[in-house]
């Protein structure tokens, strides 16, 4: 289930693992909670002392009280990722070079940043990011990597990112 599910109107009815109300309507749109709260303070004040969860001792008792609201805001526009593995991180990566996320920053053009260093045996096929400082090494060829800064890609690679001091990370080793 997704962690959040909201009515039209952006009442939450669900939310984490729990059904927060009887009877949910038809028609529910899941969402994805990005941890952004604005909240009365009588909520916060229901909390216990010590460490506690706004999500299981906050929303989830005020929603299941009569006459409680919580309300979701939905975005339509924009772009969003949660980035917390390596293979996610790399999704992200691509999205920006291909102008899914950030299409402003590369939108599947080449950028070179000017302190970079590409050798001129080196080959870029759009998308392609070269970070300040990185280094694109001579006989190179890159097709829709992102070398990051002080960085330095060597050899062939393809839906990569190139970070400093790490192999690069690809679909492969993600």
């Amino acid at each position: 289930a997704p962690p959040v599910e909201v009515d039209a109107l952006g009442g939450v009815y669900r939310l984490a693992d729990f059904d927060t109300r009887e009877s949910a309507p038809p028609g529910l749109t899941p969402c994805v909670f990005t941890g952004v709260h604005i909240v009365e303070t009588a909520l916060v004040d229901r909390l216990p002392d010590g460490p506690s969860c706004i999500v299981r001792q906050g929303y989830v008792p005020a929603l299941r009280r009569r006459g409680s609201a919580v309300r979701g805001w939905v975005s339509e526009a924009g772009y969003w990722a949660e980035p917390s593995t390596a293979s996610r991180y790399l999704d992200l990566v691509l999205d920006v070079l291909d102008g899914w996320a950030l299409p402003e920053r590369v939108g599947g053009e080449v950028v070179v940043e000017a302190s970079a260093r590409v050798d001129p045996s080196a080959r870029l096929e759009a998308p392609c990011y070269v970070g300040r400082g990185a280094v694109v090494a001579p006989g190179a060829h890159l097709h829709r990597v992102s070398v990051e800064a002080e960085a330095e890609a060597r050899g062939t690679l393809r839906d990569a990112v190139v970070l400093p001091g790490f192999p690069p990370l690809s679909q492969d080793t993600a």
